[in-house]
């Protein structure tokens, strides 16, 4: 196998990511396909649940395999942005505040100005929270997983910090598309929005976490070598964050629409990221993660190889 791992290493990024994708659809599809038609024929409904969980499990193990033989790996996990055990965790927390915080804030405004109206209903609110909670956990670790963990460290063997940082967020708002010509059609107006919130999770994945030495240090007042380096918890608790929020208002109906303005401001369809006050919310965000991840001290990283 050591020559297919050596044609591997020496492909182009574009190449090496088209080749994995290969790989991955190669192995998932005799798992992902049929849990999906079993899932989509039960009578309960069309929740299809089982199948993209898989899906990610094929993913993981396959990179795991993919970053100790291509890239030489000896710590895949840390240096894709899994380390800190308890640390992660309230970093992600943290992230997921931000998230949820902004979406509470822009719909709060449209309430205060007349732009929307609270609709409350009987509802069960602890069954949705919940809901909301799984989903958030779900779609926002294993997306920042898959483009700032996996997608992203492959752009960066080959290009620049930046260029890997556009090319990411482009590629994330693309992947959203991938539906019906009918949905894309529908759909189209959040794409800019979606770009903006793929460059704020890169910028989220790139700012630095403290390590509990160099806390413990500052608690004490002592000077400690800084020893932050970052983590996907950022990135996943903001993505969090932000689902669980809009899951709440859209599935609980929490806000209505008064049409005092036009669509494209609070949001074509209710989707915040299709209108300019969602787009204002998000570039604040986005400054708040840009600024965070420009002006830190260099962090260090795992060694990779």
């Amino acid at each position: 196998m050591e020559p297919l791992w050596n044609f591997l290493r020496q492909q182009a990024a574009p190449i090496r990511i088209a080749l994995f994708l290969v790989a991955l659809v190669v192995l998932a599809a005799p798992i992902a396909l049929p849990l999906y038609w079993w899932e989509y024929q039960q009578p309960e409904g069309h929740s299809v649940i089982l199948a993209p969980v898989s899906l990610v499990f094929v993913f993981a193990a396959l990179l795991f395999v993919w970053a100790q033989r291509v890239h030489g790996l000896k710590q895949p996990w840390q240096v894709l942005g899994f380390w800190g055990g308890l640390r992660w965790w309230r970093t992600w927390v943290q992230g997921f505040a931000i998230g949820a915080a902004g979406v509470a804030l822009l719909y709060g405004l449209q309430l205060a100005w007349g732009w929307g109206d609270l609709t409350l209903t009987t509802i069960s609110y602890g069954r949705i929270i919940l809901e909301g909670l799984f989903l958030a956990l779900l779609v926002g670790i294993a997306e920042e997983f898959i483009f700032r963990g996996w997608l992203l460290f492959e752009l960066d063997q080959d290009y620049s910090p930046a260029l890997a940082l556009w090319i990411n967020g482009f590629l994330f708002a693309i992947a959203h598309y991938i539906r019906p010509v009918s949905a894309i059609v529908e759909t189209w107006p959040q794409f800019l929005g979606l770009w903006l919130l793929g460059l704020t999770l890169v910028w989220a994945r790139r700012t630095p976490v403290r390590l509990e030495a160099e806390i413990e240090a500052q608690r004490k007042n002592q000077r400690q070598h800084q020893r932050s380096r970052t983590s996907l918890a950022n990135a996943a608790g903001l993505h969090g964050g932000l689902v669980w929020a809009y899951y709440q208002v859209t599935v609980a109906g929490l806000v209505t629409p008064t049409g005092a303005v036009p669509p494209w401001i609070s949001g074509i369809q209710g989707n915040p990221l299709a209108g300019v006050m969602g787009a204002g919310l998000l570039g604040g965000i986005a400054a708040i993660f840009y600024y965070r991840s420009h002006t830190a001290t260099p962090p260090t990283q795992p060694q990779s190889r």
